[in-house]
């Protein structure tokens, strides 16, 4: 690996409303054009959550609730005819809450929407994103609206 392809440390957010996860539509590689989870990589001096919190109000204009992470992303690619590494980000996860209002793509997003669960399957996104929606789910309980009960 060369020291260009260093990891690079970012996050993202499954933020939901009531039982609907907000995407973003990328308009960067290595996944232009797919439906994402929002985020970014985190800036020299900021922290994840502060970075999380930029990253969404940046590529959606909205607010959010973090509750917890869900996970962390590792997303490796290489170019399929000489192997090379192309990107190598470790994104933490976080699983939320989204302020109120309409998303409004910004930034890198050419796109911004609530989708349903049933729907994610029709849609085109990494292959890492559903799981990551689910774990992100059972942190907020049923309904992606309020907090799971103790116990």
């Amino acid at each position: 690996m060369t020291t260009e392809h260093k990891p690079v440390a970012a996050v993202s957010a499954c933020l939901f409303r009531e039982d609907r996860v907000l995407l973003v539509k990328r308009t960067k590689p290595p996944y232009a054009n797919a439906w994402s989870l929002p985020g970014g990589s985190i800036e020299p001096g900021e922290t994840a959550e502060a970075a999380i919190r930029r990253e969404i109000a940046e590529e959606t204009g909205l607010g959010c609730e973090l509750v917890g992470v869900a996970g962390v992303n590792d997303v490796i690619v290489r170019d399929g005819a000489s192997g090379r590494l192309t990107h190598h980000y470790v994104i933490v996860v976080f699983a939320g809450r989204a302020g109120d209002g309409n998303p409004v793509a910004g930034d890198d997003a050419a796109d911004a929407a609530f989708f349903a669960h049933g729907d994610l399957l029709d849609l085109k996104f990494g292959h890492r994103t559903l799981k990551l929606v689910t774990r992100a789910r059972a942190l907020l309980g049923p309904g992606g609206s309020s907090p799971p009960p103790d116990g």
